[in-house]
């Protein structure tokens, strides 16, 4: 009589499935997705433990040994497995900031993980993601206007009611400078306030 196999142990044979796939395949094919992916986090904000960490666990369910070392203008990976080594490189500062794309690339590499695209297909989805324009600026300011808000009434909206009432009389260039003043100044009043009781 058979017994069904635990769980666990078809997670690990599909796993398993996976990287003797991947293995397959060239050495220069896996360490090529495995520079490309480790790019697109590096040059777009992802800090760059995360990005060795990212990089080398990707390049492992590959079936590489790879060892990512982050320059401050350049990527350098070390792969090796069975058949032989390869060294390579790739030109990118971390000047950027778009975590649209390191979000993306981070699924990527998850859904690589799982053995879900063929390498090919995994590395023009990485080329893809580096490639996203960044969110419109409407958005920013949108996200901007609302981190204002919550900073406000963090820090003392209460100021801008007296400022609002007095603001109506005025122009409304000088009400807005009062109002940035009510703002910028209100946790300085209220530590005044607090100092001198």
């Amino acid at each position: 009589m058979s017994q069904p196999l635990p769980k666990c142990a078809t997670v690990a044979r599909f796993e398993r499935s996976a990287v003797d796939a991947a293995a397959d395949r060239p050495i220069l094919e896996r360490s090529d997705l495995v520079l490309a992916c480790a790019h697109v986090l590096h040059t777009n904000g992802q800090s760059t433990q995360e990005t060795v960490q990212a990089a080398e666990r990707l390049g492992t369910q590959l079936g590489l040994r790879a060892t990512m070392i982050a320059h401050w203008d350049e990527l350098e990976l070390r792969a090796a497995d069975g058949t032989g080594s390869q060294v390579s490189f790739e030109r990118g500062s971390p000047i950027g900031m778009n975590m649209d794309r390191v979000a993306s690339a981070m699924s990527a590499i998850a859904n690589c993980a799982v053995g879900r695209p063929p390498i090919g297909a995994a590395l023009e989805n990485i080329k893809m993601i580096a490639h996203k324009p960044p969110a419109p600026t409407w958005l920013f300011t949108l996200a901007a206007a609302a981190g204002a808000a919550a900073m406000a009434a963090i820090f003392g909206a209460h100021h801008l009611k007296a400022g609002a009432h007095h603001g109506q009389r005025r122009s409304r260039s000088d009400s807005a400078s009062h109002m940035f003043s009510a703002l910028t100044c209100a946790p300085h009043e209220s530590m005044l306030t607090t100092c001198r009781r």
